[in-house]
């Protein structure tokens, strides 16, 4: 007999438990994400971070970049903007030169 699936409702019990200490719930979803074997509750567990914006690595707030890319074949002046996601820390931006 199998062992029933119970991500959501562990996921959900760290939210409960630690949400009025985010540090807190971003460390235990970030063990979880190394604990599960399973790349698909691992993958669920990822999305978690990207809903919240949040560093997988660190758990810090992602910042954002946005960028513009020019389409000239579309008219003059027709951009479309896009927005990346990083983290600060991690990313290489606040890094000192190795």
């Amino acid at each position: 007999m199998g062992c029933p699936n119970m991500l959501y409702e562990v996921m959900d019990a760290i939210h409960l438990m630690y949400e009025d200490h985010p540090e807190v719930e971003n460390d235990c979803m970030r063990w979880l994400v190394v604990a599960l074997a399973n790349d698909y509750d691992s993958m669920k567990v990822a999305e978690w971070f990207d809903e919240k914006h949040l560093c997988m690595e660190c758990g810090n707030h992602l910042s954002t970049c946005n960028t513009k890319d020019y389409h000239p074949e579309c008219g003059p002046g027709v951009y479309e903007v896009y927005t990346s996601y990083y983290c600060p820390e991690c990313d290489g931006f606040n890094k000192e030169d190795e």
